[in-house]
């Protein structure tokens, strides 16, 4: 690809990102909330254990998410890049994918944390929170899908 062509994905990433630096923060602090809530509730049994595992991998993801785009957007605007080569301009949109994947592995993280909580409080709540959990995860990949099928 050309290095115009790469510039136009560049300021559509940067957009992205842009906006990924506030959810990151947001779920981020909830990660951390519920990592502090879990650990100093009482309970030690299988389904809090699991649960504070979810929350401390949403946490540290979410935070390594807000730590590289923090980075990267600054770089990214560097007016180095309109004159540089299609190899430069490639390696800082593949880091910047660092931060998709991490905010998506937290969030799958926070799910599953969230999950898991639905158990703690009974048999029937855990079934049902899973149910509504299956529910927004398959309406999420459904939209998302519907973005990159083409008319």
């Amino acid at each position: 690809m050309d290095a115009q062509a790469l510039l136009d994905i560049l300021s559509y990433k940067r957009q992205i990102l842009e906006q990924f630096l506030t959810v990151s923060s947001i779920f981020g602090g909830f990660a951390v909330t519920g990592v502090i809530a879990l650990r100093t509730d009482t309970n030690r049994d299988r389904v809090h254990t699991l649960a504070f595992g979810a929350m401390a991998v949403a946490a540290i993801s979410f935070i390594f998410a807000t730590a590289l785009d923090a980075i990267w957007l600054p770089v990214s605007h560097m007016d180095k890049y309109k004159t540089a080569k299609a190899t430069t301009i490639q390696t800082l949109l593949d880091t910047g994918e660092g931060v998709v994947w991490s905010v998506l592995i937290g969030a799958i993280s926070l799910v599953i944390a969230i999950g898991l909580l639905g158990f703690s409080r009974s048999r029937s709540m855990g079934f049902f929170v899973l149910l509504i959990t299956l529910f927004a995860i398959s309406a999420y990949i459904l939209h998302i899908r519907a973005l990159f099928v083409s008319p």
